[in-house]
């Protein structure tokens, strides 16, 4: 009798113990009042603008966009937009030659040395998830090739860092979604980063909690990756054989962190949803609002300490946007510091202008 009640206790215990980690790391507990330093502009139209990446020599964006709520019934969309245009009106770009349905999520964009533009996009078509190139010609995308890989389990953002490789995270290693729902309450990490060559895919890092943003500093030499349940920004050495070396992780304290920007400057703004729960409801429910940041994180040392200085430099009680995220920041001609932002499934973005 005395060891079934010891072990009934050790059981509650651990229950309970993982029921407040997990509201801990969903925010539950945690107050965020609204702020932001400048002016703030609604742009209505696009749908779900889960990703951007912004072409720090133009100002030239590109938005990646799908409505989530109704997947079946819709394509997903890329458009365009300049920041140094003081219109700021998007464009839906054209797609050209692409062989099945598109639904894209994260994205990326690289530069040839001969100047030209590629995209590469996450599709998670209905025929399965595949990564998506395109050059990119004015307002139009011309599809050039499809990847495919078995490792391309759950995929969720990229970097590309040649003309046919890139970096990739998966949130995680299963399909199922009662699976992923049951790790992500339980914090199992089963996420993983992983570099595909242009033909094979390998495993570079695992045991992420949700794996999902993704991104390499500007120098090449470390790839940024973020765990949503986890609260961290994972900062790895990047090896001659394109494998990862953990060097640190940084801790958020904030939330569910998201798609990852690097700006010309090499600081890294993080798309953060700060209570996950209400999250999770707005996902189902658009009357439902959620609480969302935009994160400044600014690695002023790697060795031989990492010093990193962080600032919520936009924050919102879900109002007038929610789920954010992405924000990518881009310094215009004229100085001004933009920073564009999107989110999973809102029929808007918001562009903030920051005072300097």
């Amino acid at each position: 009798m005395k060891k079934r009640w010891i072990f009934t206790l050790s059981f509650l215990t651990l229950i309970i113990f993982l029921v407040l980690k997990t509201l801990i790391s969903a925010g539950v507990f945690s107050s965020y009042p609204p702020r932001f330093e400048g002016e703030v502009t609604i742009i209505d139209g696009p749908i779900g603008v889960e990703d951007i990446c912004i072409d720090q020599a133009t100002g030239q964006a590109f938005l990646s966009a799908d409505d989530r709520r109704n997947f079946q019934n819709t394509t997903g969309k890329i458009y365009t937009m300049s920041l140094e245009d003081s219109t700021k009106k998007y464009t839906e770009m054209k797609l050209v030659a692409l062989p099945h349905d598109f639904h894209p999520h994260g994205i990326s964009l690289f530069k040839t040395k001969a100047g030209e533009q590629l995209l590469f996009a996450i599709n998670h078509s209905k025929l399965g998830d595949f990564i998506e190139k395109f050059s990119v010609k004015n307002d139009t995308l011309r599809h050039l090739k499809s990847y495919e890989s078995a490792l391309f389990l759950s995929p969720n953002d990229l970097v590309a860092v040649s003309e046919e490789a890139f970096y990739f995270t998966n949130d995680h290693n299963k399909k199922s979604n009662l699976q992923r729902t049951i790790e992500d309450y339980l914090q199992i990490e089963t996420g993983f980063v992983a570099y595909f060559d242009g033909k094979n895919a390998m495993k570079v890092s695992e045991d992420i909690g949700y794996a999902n943003g993704v991104n390499i500093s500007n120098d090449g030499r470390y790839v940024y990756a973020s765990s949503t349940t986890g609260r961290d920004i994972l900062v790895y050495e990047r090896n001659k054989d394109n494998t990862l070396a953990l060097f640190f992780k940084h801790d958020a304290q904030s939330g569910g962190l998201d798609n990852i920007d690097v700006d010309k400057n090499g600081i890294l703004w993080v798309g953060t949803h700060l209570k996950m729960l209400h999250f999770v409801s707005h996902a189902k429910d658009a009357a439902v609002r959620s609480e969302s940041a935009v994160l400044k994180l600014d690695i002023q040392a790697y060795k031989p300490k990492p010093i990193v200085l962080q600032e919520a430099i936009y924050v919102n009680d879900g109002n007038p946007i929610s789920g954010v995220s992405v924000g990518a920041f881009y310094l215009s001609k004229k100085q001004e510091h933009f920073i564009l932002i999107g989110s999973v499934f809102e029929p808007k973005i918001v562009l903030a202008k920051r005072k300097i």
